[in-house]
C-alpha cells in the first residue's frame, strides 16, 4: 500500500505498543498539515487524471498525531466530466482512526452551473485535508495544470507543517540574538554533540525556541523526544519500581536531540536527582540535549537540594553547550500589556 500511518493504538492487542504513547513525543514539535513543499498535486493535460507526490523526500504529512507517508508517487483517475455543467473535486488525505489508517482519494463535487467544492469530514474518528481543488470543466476529457488549485498553504483546508521559529517574535525579545538562534537550524550543534540551555523567566519564549529547533531535527530524521523535566523523572521512578529502569534510561539516551522542559520549576528529590544524573551523563558526548529553565546555574543546588549533585550534572551539561539567557517580558502577558499601555495613553 502507497500510503502508510504511523502509529495506532492496539484493538483487542493485536498490536505490542499503544499508537497513543507511541505518538504523544511528537505532538510538541508540528502543526498538522503537510510538509513544506511534499504531496503536491499535478497534472500532464492528456488524460482524466492527477498525480500526487510521493516518497522519500516528498510524501510525509502529520495528521492528528499520526505520521504519514505517501511512499510512492500516487495517480489518482478523474471521474467523467458532464456535457452541460461543470463541477469542482477535491484531492484529501483523509486520516481514519476507525479503520487505523490514511488514504489519499478525490472526492467528487456537485454539479453546478456555479460550483462549490465537497465538504470536508473533520471529528473524532476521521480528519481530512485538502491538497487540492480540481476544476473539471463541462465537457472536459482531460485535466490540465491550470485546472488545479493547490490548497496546500492554507491553514483552513490544510497547512504546512511548519518550523515554529516562523511564530517568534523577536522583536518582543530584543535580548535575543536572532541570528544566532536562527543559525542552529544548520544542525551543527547535533554534529558536534553540543547541547543549548535556554535561562529565563516564565514566558519568555524558551519552550518556543527549543521546540522549534526541535521540529527542524525532526524533520532532518534526527530523532528527537520533547518531555517536561517532572514527567521524565516520574516515568524513570515508574521505570524503577517495575525493575525496568535501565531499559527506560537507554530509552531517553538514545535520541539524538532530547529536549527537557522546565527544569527548576519544582524542586527534584535525591532520587530523581540521582536518575537525572544518570541520564545526563550517559548522554554526555554522545548526544544533544536541550533544556529549558527558569532556574540561573547559580541557584540549581536549590532544584536537586544537593550542591554537589547539581555542580556534577551542570558539569556534563554546561561542557560543550550554547547558552541562551532571555532576559524580557512574558509573552503570556504581551496582550495585556499592550492594553494596558493604550488605556494609558
Amino acid at each position: 500500500m502507497a500510503v502508510r500511518g504511523f502509529f495506532y493504538n492496539s484493538v483487542n492487542k493485536d498490536r505490542l505498543y499503544n499508537g497513543q504513547d507511541m505518538n504523544e513525543d511528537k505532538a510538541p514539535f508540528y502543526k498538522e498539515g503537510v510538509a513544506y513543499g511534499h504531496l503536491q498535486v499535478t497534472a500532464d493535460g492528456e488524460s482524466m487524471a492527477v498525480k500526487v507526490d510521493g516518497g522519500s523526500r516528498t510524501g510525509y504529512a502529520y495528521i492528528n498525531l499520526h505520521t504519514i507517508h505517501n511512499t510512492t508517487v500516487l495517480e489518482l483517475p478523474v471521474s467523467g466530466s458532464s456535457g452541460t455543467l461543470p463541477r469542482i473535486d477535491r484531492v484529501i488525505l483523509r486520516n481514519d482512526e476507525t479503520e487505523r489508517k490514511p488514504s489519499i482519494f478525490i472526492l467528487e463535487g456537485a454539479y453546478s452551473s456555479n460550483p462549490q467544492p465537497p465538504e470536508l469530514t473533520n471529528n473524532d474518528t476521521i480528519q481530512e485535508k485538502c491538497l487540492a481543488e480540481i476544476y473539471v470543466a463541462a465537457g472536459a476529457v482531460a485535466i490540465s495544470q491550470s485546472d488545479i488549485t493547490d490548497t496546500r498553504a492554507d491553514t483552513g483546508l490544510c497547512g504546512f507543517i511548519a518550523s515554529q521559529f516562523e511564530d517568534f517574535d523577536f522583536s518582543f525579545q530584543p535580548t535575543i540574538n536572532k541570528e544566532q538562534i536562527l543559525d542552529f537550524k544548520n544542525l551543527r550543534f547535533i554534529e558536534n554533540k553540543e547541547n543549548i540551555i535556554f535561562v529565563g523567566s516564565p514566558g519568555v519564549g524558551k519552550t518556543h525556541l527549543a521546540t522549534s529547533i526541535g521540529i527542524v531535527a525532526a524533520k532532518n530524521r534526527d530523532s528527537t523526544y520533547f518531555i517536561n523535566c517532572n514527567d521524565l523523572i516520574s516515568n524513570l521512578k515508574k521505570a524503577n519500581s517495575e525493575n525496568r529502569f535501565m531499559n527506560r534510561l537507554n530509552h531517553y539516551a538514545k535520541y539524538k536531540v532530547l529536549i527537557i522542559d522546565e527544569m527548576g520549576f519544582l524542586p527534584i528529590d535525591n532520587e530523581g536527582a540521582n536518575m537525572l544524573f544518570q541520564l545526563i551523563n550517559k548522554r554526555y558526548e554522545n548526544h544533544s540535549t536541550i533544556i529549558t529553565t527558569n532556574k540561573p546555574f547559580g541557584k540549581w543546588y536549590e532544584i536537586f537540594g544537593d550542591v554537589t549533585l547539581a555542580n556534577a550534572i551542570l558539569d556534563r551539561l554546561l561542557h560543550h553547550s550554547h547558552i541562551i539567557n532571555i532576559n524580557g517580558n512574558s509573552y503570556r502577558l504581551k496582550d495585556k500589556l499592550k492594553s494596558e499601555i493604550a488605556e494609558e495613553t
